[in-house]
């Protein structure tokens, strides 16, 4: 007798014949990835978790408060970031087709991670926000003055869109760095003369675009209670563009998160408020070049500092 061979059922496409059994190859290919994705978020997950312990452990060896609070500060931050990181991939194709220029919905998640990271801890004071108000759409640079991580933190406490330089590391950050670059963020290689001056000419393009950027003029985080020199670089971005300078001063975040403790270290927010101020902007076109420009920026954040 012949044997019989089973095969499997066929459809007809245009004069071909094509297998209809098991999974197409895009739907293996889309599972397979949707299963990468979520065993990337349960070891991402690890990270919060292992904070937690960790304030725990520092809470009932008897460590100072400030240790445990610096860890679940984080630990918060972590668990907040994962189902926000996960909305904000899902709507990056729509984002792409409609808004890629400002993404403004990709920012209002960046905000919402932000803020409610900090509502358990502390909540930034907001000064002066009127003089960006007054100014609609326009975009414009940002400059302020950087003592501590929790800089961040605080400035998208602000009430519009911005984004900021930062230094190329932070972007391999899992998670945190790679939403970042979603976003819109700028990376830069600091010791790199090539990236330094490619970071201008993409920041003037996107102020042209509609959209404001902002600097840490000192370029780092100072160790101490003084404002460090200003780099070059935010002046000859405004000079190049034309758009405005908007002062901002930070007070309070050094303290609350020092610098040299390594981000080990979180007072509570009525120990060490944190204050921000929005000063009056600065046109380029009224100063005598770059040099007078960065002169007038130093000395309005400087006074807001001073006045707290």
């Amino acid at each position: 007798a012949k044997a019989v061979v089973p095969h499997e059922p066929h459809r007809q496409q245009g004069a071909a014949l094509v297998p209809t059994s098991g999974l197409s190859l895009p739907r293996r290919a889309a599972r397979a990835a949707g299963k990468g994705a979520l065993a990337t978020y349960a070891a991402l997950a690890l990270i919060p978790v292992s904070l937690t312990v960790a304030a725990g452990y520092h809470r009932a060896v008897g460590h100072p408060a400030q240790v445990s609070r610096a860890h679940l500060f984080f630990a918060w931050t972590g668990y907040l970031s994962l189902p926000l990181s996960a909305v904000l991939l899902a709507s990056v194709p729509l984002v792409y087709l409609f808004d890629w220029d400002k993404r403004i919905f990709l920012d209002t998640i960046q905000r919402t991670w932000a803020q409610f990271t900090c509502y358990p801890f502390f909540s930034p004071e907001l000064v002066g926000l009127h003089h960006v108000a007054a100014l609609g759409d326009e975009p414009v640079i940002f400059v302020s003055n950087h003592k501590s991580w929790a800089d961040i933190y605080s400035l998208l406490w602000l009430p519009f869109p911005i984004r900021f330089i930062s230094k190329e590391e932070i972007f391999y950050i899992p998670v945190a760095g790679w939403s970042m670059r979603l976003i819109g963020h700028i990376g830069v290689k600091r010791k790199n003369k090539e990236s330094r001056s490619a970071v201008v000419d993409t920041c003037v393009q996107k102020l042209r675009d509609g959209v404001s950027i902002f600097i840490f003029a000192e370029g780092t985080r100072a160790h101490d209670e003084y404002v460090q020199p200003f780099k070059r670089g935010a002046f000859l971005i405004a000079e190049s563009s034309g758009a405005k300078i908007v002062p901002i001063s930070i007070s309070g975040t050094g303290k609350l998160m020092p610098p040299n403790c390594g981000e080990t270290w979180l007072e509570s927010g009525d120990d060490a408020p944190v204050r921000i101020v929005v000063h009056k902007p600065i046109d380029p076109a009224d100063c005598d070049g770059a040099a007078d420009l960065q002169a007038r920026t130093r000395a309005a954040i400087v006074s807001g500092i001073s006045a707290f």
